[in-house]
């Protein structure tokens, strides 16, 4: 029983961090689907764009709640997570110094926040990943 808790103690940051994530993403790509139309306008986001970027969203949202399910996670899977996350936040990096996309200025703001958010949940899950494989 001892040896299940302190599994679990180990892997809780990774756990509540990829779960995060997840709901995030889920949430997100929710709201790019449903609300493609008022976001055009408020946003500068077409329908084009956001509800594949909202499908895709969904999907990577169900798979990462689905890597931080077991009782045991594994650091590299944990890992790779992180650098998606991080190359989310380059792109949208790149996108706000290009200026591209004709984002309004609430649109950038949104991209810069979700950047800020996802950033964040990268680090923590670095963080989990690492905390899994020292002693």
């Amino acid at each position: 029983m001892a040896a299940i808790q302190s599994s679990y103690n180990r892997n809780a940051l990774l756990r509540n961090s990829l779960r995060g994530n997840a709901a995030f993403s889920g949430l997100s790509g929710a709201a790019l689907i449903a609300g493609a139309g008022p976001l055009a306008s408020v946003l500068g986001v077409h329908p084009a764009i956001s509800m594949p970027l909202g499908a895709g969203l969904i999907v990577f949202a169900l798979a990462v709640a689905k890597i931080s399910a077991p009782d045991r996670l594994r650091a590299d899977t944990g890992v790779v997570v992180a650098l998606l996350d991080l190359a989310w936040v380059a792109a949208s990096a790149s996108l706000l110094l290009v200026g591209g996309l004709g984002l309004t200025t609430i649109g950038m703001i949104a991209v810069g926040l979700v950047a800020e958010v996802i950033g964040t949940l990268a680090v923590l899950q670095m963080f989990g990943a690492r905390k899994i494989t020292s002693p």
